[in-house]
């Protein structure tokens, strides 16, 4: 029979489960539509060592390794879903970048939103660079920098879709500022060429001065 010391802990890894990785879990397959087999095999492994624990006349010390690896699990299983979702995430923001590459976003809530917007990115990938470079060294600094990433891109993630219909009139207007920068130069190359043409032909000059006229 377990100790109340050990059963208190496999009780504290299902709670983790149930509150924290669920949770995270169904973000990530709303995310990508899919359930990654990376953290399947974790999840497996996580529960095959709590069964472990239930052989009869187990040795309690091999209880005790065999809990230590299913908190191992446990800590693997949450670090690899906030990368995950952080991955999601900035591959949205970088999407997005690209698509208003050349859109004045200033012009969206008076230049807030890309104050806002530069502040919460900086954050995000900061987080991420420290969790990096502490996860090897400091396990527990490490999965609350992650955590922290991923809170900052899911509010950069809101911050952008609270603004769309904003953006989307950013983009429209530099859609007509181009097209009309388009036409122009189109126009102007016509017209260079109608007064090379025209020279030595004083009907077709009188037409091009017409034209340029209205101009």
């Amino acid at each position: 029979m377990l100790s109340s010391d050990y059963l208190s802990r496999i009780e504290n890894l299902y709670t983790t489960y149930n509150n924290t990785i669920k949770l995270l879990i169904a973000d990530i397959e709303a995310k990508y539509e899919k359930f990654p087999i990376e953290l399947f095999n974790e999840i497996r492994a996580l529960h095959d060592h709590i069964a472990r624990c239930y052989i009869p006349d187990l040795k309690p010390e091999t209880i005790k390794n065999e809990i230590a690896k299913a908190e191992g699990h446990i800590w693997r299983i949450i670090l690899d879903c906030y990368k995950y979702l952080n991955i999601h995430l900035s591959d949205y923001v970088k999407n997005f970048e690209k698509r208003t590459k050349r859109v004045d976003l200033f012009v969206v809530d008076n230049g807030q939103f890309y104050v806002t917007y530069k502040k919460l990115h900086n954050e995000a990938i900061s987080s991420v660079r420290e969790a990096k470079k502490i996860e090897g060294i400091d396990k527990t600094k490490s999965l609350k920098r992650y955590e922290d990433a991923y809170n900052q891109y899911t509010e950069l993630y809101d911050h952008i879709n609270s603004k769309m219909s904003d953006i989307n009139w950013a983009k429209r207007k530099y859609c007509v500022k181009f097209g009309w920068k388009a036409l122009l130069w189109i126009a102007s190359v016509i017209l260079s060429s109608l007064i090379t043409i025209s020279v030595g032909c004083p009907k077709l000059q009188s037409i091009v001065e017409g034209v340029i006229a209205c101009f």
